[in-house]
């Protein structure tokens, strides 16, 4: 896996503030629409999240956020990324029930 492509129901600044927690092992950085990541086991290599833009789904009266978001792991292994997809969902992860 080496790029990732999602649509994430959340607005930028909902994304932004929750990134913190969901990156709270690994080193980051935010410039623009790029967040570039290195994991503690990959010091070296850097993994980057591009945020891309926003759009509104919209099913009767209900007006749910939603926007593109792209991961670039093509300068980690398949076990670093992984790892970090698997942190990084508990935290952006939205459900119910």
């Amino acid at each position: 896996m080496t790029i990732l492509k999602r649509e994430m129901g959340y607005t930028r600044p909902e994304f932004l503030r929750t990134l913190p927690a969901a990156l709270h092992d690994y080193t980051y950085s935010v410039e623009g629409d790029v967040i570039s990541i290195t994991a503690p086991e990959a010091a070296d290599k850097t993994m980057t999240i591009t945020l891309g833009s926003e759009a509104v789904r919209k099913i009767a009266m209900i007006r749910i956020p939603y926007m593109h978001v792209d991961f670039d792991f093509s300068e980690v292994n398949e076990a670093v990324s992984k790892r970090f997809l698997t942190q990084f969902d508990l935290y952006f992860k939205k459900g119910g029930g």
